[in-house]
């Protein structure tokens, strides 16, 4: 079941946002951050001045126990995510994507713009 925290500590929201298009985005003022306790997993919601949402992350991980020797045993991510999302002025979406999965790592990720807030 997911626990809700409204975080007084800021999230890290600008991290993944290239500095050329800091002064594109709306600025999160309050966040909800969603948890869950039996996954690895997480939802961020961000939102600006009128309570309108305009940052968005999740992350989450499927993982798997392997072992080389049927005696020693170690998680492997069989498929994972992370997403970061920021409302451009303009009302379009910035998103900038990282998977994860047994066959590959992508850790540059990539971005792209949506008309609409990722879900």
């Amino acid at each position: 079941m997911p626990s809700v925290a409204r975080t007084a500590q800021q999230p890290s929201w600008r991290d993944r946002l290239p500095p050329a298009l800091r002064e594109m985005v709306a600025t999160p003022l309050t966040f909800k951050v969603f948890r869950d306790r039996e996954l690895p997993a997480e939802r961020c919601f961000g939102y600006d001045a009128q309570h309108d949402p305009c940052y968005y992350a999740h992350r989450f991980s499927i993982q798997e126990l392997r072992s080389d020797d049927d005696e020693e045993f170690y998680a492997c991510t069989l498929y994972g995510e992370s997403l970061a999302a920021w409302r451009l002025h303009d009302g379009h979406w910035l998103i900038h994507r990282i998977v994860h999965s047994d066959e590959q790592c992508d850790e540059q990720g990539c971005y792209s713009l949506s008309p609409d807030m990722p879900r």
